[in-house]
């Protein structure tokens, strides 16, 4: 099983178009995941965000990492920009129980 995931992470591209080239629930773990490799650079977090097309899943993105990060939480919620990822982020920022370790 390791040695599939490794193949296949050795096969896509680097980066969000990379993670494009997965479908479904692999393709947003492969993005949230390049998203929290980018967090220490806001730079080249923005950059990746901007190369995500959908603006679900980039809330999607930003709303993980503010839950992973909860140091954090504010700052990646106010660049979210659906409601229903609005919505999510109050939830996080609102009950604190509901977030991740840091």
């Amino acid at each position: 099983m390791i040695a599939l995931l490794l193949g296949l992470a050795c096969a896509r591209p680097p980066g969000m178009a990379g993670c494009a080239t997965l479908e479904g629930t692999a393709r947003e773990d492969c993005r949230f995941e390049e998203a929290k490799r980018l967090s220490a650079d806001p730079a080249a977090l923005q950059a990746g965000l901007q190369a995500v097309d959908d603006p679900l899943a980039r809330d999607l993105i930003l709303v993980r990492l503010a839950f992973d990060k909860p140091g954090s939480s504010s700052t990646y919620c106010a660049l979210v920009t659906t409601p229903v990822g609005k919505q999510r982020c109050q939830q996080i920022i609102g009950r604190p129980h509901l977030r991740g370790g840091s």
